[in-house]
């Protein structure tokens, strides 16, 4: 039986500590994060979209990689409780595909 691949993320906390998670292709990034108690991430609506506390900052060089917003994500992202800058995303909407295998992801000071 073939293994499904998998895609490797790097979270970065707020304090620079890091955890590196390695999760099957299909899952969302949010959902490794949840899967490996990654802090920071709260995904209190459990990955619809629509909380805001999975917001993360994509490192630039995986920006060009990911499909655009959403109108529902750019709405959410205006709840977040920290600046919503031009790489913030909601690491709910961040499938994992080989495209952004090895992909960082920086947390923000706080999610609420």
């Amino acid at each position: 039986m073939k293994s499904k691949p998998t895609v490797r993320v790097r979270f970065i906390a707020y304090d620079g500590s890091q955890q590196d998670v390695v999760i099957p292709e299909g899952w969302s990034a949010m959902d490794g994060a949840i899967q490996y108690d990654v802090e920071g991430i709260m995904a209190s609506c459990g990955g619809i979209g629509d909380c805001a506390t999975c917001h993360v900052y994509v490192h630039p060089d995986f920006l060009s990689r990911l499909p655009d917003k959403q109108p529902f994500e750019k709405d959410a992202l205006k709840a977040t409780a920290t600046d919503c800058l031009h790489n913030s995303r909601l690491a709910c909407q961040i499938d994992a595909t080989a495209d952004i295998d090895g992909i960082t992801l920086y947390l923000p000071e706080k999610q609420l």
